[in-house]
């Protein structure tokens, strides 16, 4: 094996979603290749998922949309020095700017900056941190034309698709037709009706999804 690494997530929590689930599957892939991986948020209920993996999490709130937010840059400067970190990916935007504010006070040995857009969030000035990875991960080539064309000056030879996926251990295909179920759901919807397949689209209770 090659030199062992030090790689720093950065998101606001471990609540639940695509960006907590792949934040933890990269910690287990670490760990698995006799890196160290330490993880940056404010905790949540995936926690002990996380830690199960052997990855190391550091509790702060920089996911917090408040000028207070800013005191972590401190922090976080202290944990990279620290830790000698080798890379700091961020994953969420207000993560990414106190990750990269705290990256432009190391005086030495500054790590790899490397951000992962999970969606399209509206252009802007704010939303901008996450093209400026020195690599830019897009989930999907949808992602990485919304890239290009909300941020032109961005170097496409830094942009990777890597798509994302799920664990076909843990999320396994099994043919369950439930005709009462799906009865219930027809008459709710009635364009649900009948007997063809239906395509299930899972994602978080949230209003925005």
């Amino acid at each position: 094996m090659s030199r062992k690494l030090t790689v720093v997530q950065l998101l606001p929590a471990l609540e639940s979603g695509g960006v907590e689930r792949s934040t933890i599957e990269i910690a287990d892939a670490l760990v698995r290749a006799g890196h160290r991986a330490i993880v940056v948020s404010a905790g949540g209920r995936l926690l002990p998922t996380l830690q199960a993996t052997g990855a190391e999490h550091v509790t702060l709130d920089i996911g917090r949309k408040s000028i207070a937010t800013l005191r972590h840059v401190a922090g976080l400067r202290r944990l990279f020095a620290q830790t000698q970190a080798d890379v700091v990916h961020a994953r969420s935007r207000l993560p990414a700017w106190i990750g990269h504010l705290a990256l432009k006070g190391l005086a030495s040995r500054r790590p790899h900056f490397v951000t992962t857009v999970h969606g399209l969030n509206s252009p802007s000035r704010y939303s901008a941190i996450m093209a400026r990875g020195e690599r830019v991960i897009c989930v999907s080539q949808t992602v990485r034309d919304y890239v290009l064309r909300h941020y032109p000056t961005t170097d496409p030879a830094r942009l990777r698709v890597i798509a994302r996926g799920i664990d076909a251990s843990a999320f396994p295909h099994v043919a369950w037709p439930d005709r009462d179920a799906r009865a219930r759901a027809a008459a709710l919807h009635p364009q649900l009706a009948g007997d063809g397949p239906l395509l299930l689209l899972p994602g978080r209770g949230t209003r925005l999804k």
